[in-house]
């Protein structure tokens, strides 16, 4: 992505972005995991990362690279650390695969802010194929 220096702190409404995770996306997620479980199913959670060249991650800090990209980063930060934490809360009956944190992106592996090239869509495939072969049960005969 471009060196730091071409990136700017977002500023943005965390707070606000906060309460609707805690109000209705954080009870959309137990929800769909119990849905699951009463089934006899697990859920699979997975937090969604944004081209590097537009937003990034460091320490506490999202950096993006326009001003307009700042309520979006932030509330992306939010709805993935929300993902971790109930997925966490519920071990028996949800997986987290954290792609965010986990797979690393090159600005040519998006076109745009979030939609994947091939190549980025390939490895996303590869990542997620080798993620869910020990949660995937046998079919039985």
């Amino acid at each position: 992505g471009p060196p730091r220096e071409q990136m700017i702190k977002a500023t943005a409404n965390r707070a606000a972005s906060e309460a609707y995770a805690e109000t209705f996306f954080k009870s959309n997620l137990r929800y769909l995991i119990e849905a699951h479980r009463a089934r006899g199913q697990s859920a699979i959670l997975v937090t969604q990362a944004a081209n590097p060249s537009l937003v990034r991650k460091e320490g506490n800090d999202i950096l993006v690279g326009g001003v307009h990209y700042g309520e979006w980063a932030v509330a992306l930060d939010v709805m993935n650390e929300a993902t971790r934490s109930v997925c966490l809360e519920h071990p028996a009956d949800c997986h987290l695969i954290d792609l965010a944190r986990e797979l690393t992106f090159d600005p040519s592996d998006f076109y745009d802010l979030v939609h994947n090239t091939p190549q980025g869509a390939r490895k996303i495939g590869d990542y997620l194929a080798e993620k869910l072969a020990p949660i995937m049960r046998p079919k039985a005969p």
